[in-house]
């Protein structure tokens, strides 16, 4: 429920706009008057017969430490769930946690983390605000021994040894009950070291998905991909599976 600030002149991509967030201070009132207008036009059942999954939020972060001040999230989940609508909570802090009271009771929503590195000093280079890996891996251990459906997303899969996937899988796997998976895109970034860039090619992803989908098949676990690696997955003989949605095994 944070937006970032604009800047004019600025990348999507432009790293300092995300680490400067603003609450959305109207966020709770624009739902609910969105809401209260469907049920106007008459068309509230039939947004509610269509829609298979809200996503909260795939471009920012609901549970950063703003969140403790506002708690707009919470007031966004709760009109949620008094709807009976299914959602879906991404996050990288452990935050998301004080609002465990709602989730563990409401069997429509899926809880996941991002996690691209077990190792921490990777992480802090990174990923300098979020939460340690271990901090996020004890929270999907807790959200999964509650009751909570629970996915881990590992994108972007960096072409480096400190962004394994096999390893956080292997870590993960008791507690998690899907994944996403999706390959690094190399955007210019003036913080991505240039030896990133430089171990970039299609020939390392081509590698590692044949080995990796192996194994996800092999141990039977559940995973989709990220939307953005259809293309290349595709130009490279793969097959895409899409992201499955929430009211697909509730």
């Amino acid at each position: 429920m944070m937006r970032t600030q604009r800047q004019n002149k600025t990348s999507f991509y432009y790293y300092p706009i995300w680490i400067h967030a603003l609450p959305r201070k109207d966020i709770v009132q624009k739902l609910q008057r969105d809401i209260e207008q469907l049920k106007k036009r008459n068309k509230w059942k039939q947004f509610k017969k269509e829609v298979k999954d809200l996503f909260v939020n795939s471009v920012g972060d609901s549970y950063m430490p703003l969140e403790l001040e506002h708690r707009l999230t919470r007031q966004v989940v709760e009109i949620l769930m008094r709807e009976d609508l299914p959602f879906t909570i991404l996050t990288k802090n452990d935050n998301v946690l004080i609002d465990l009271d709602l989730y563990k009771e409401y069997p429509k929503c899926r809880v996941g983390f991002t996690i691209t590195t077990l190792n921490e000093e990777f992480r802090r280079r990174f990923e300098p605000y979020s939460v340690p890996s271990w901090r996020k891996v004890t929270a999907l251990r807790t959200l999964k021994r509650k009751g909570v459906s629970t996915y881990c997303s590992i994108e972007p899969i960096m072409p480096c040894p400190e962004s394994d996937p096999f390893e956080i899988i292997r870590e993960t796997k008791d507690y998690v009950d899907m994944y996403e998976i999706g390959k690094w895109s190399p955007y210019p970034m003036p913080e991505v070291p240039k030896y990133l860039y430089k171990a970039y090619s299609d020939k390392y992803y081509v590698d590692l998905f044949e080995k990796l989908l192996v194994f996800l098949k092999q141990e039977k676990i559940p995973y989709c991909i990220a939307l953005h690696s259809e293309p290349f997955l595709e130009e490279h003989g793969f097959s895409f599976v899409p992201h499955q949605l929430v009211m697909d095994y509730c």
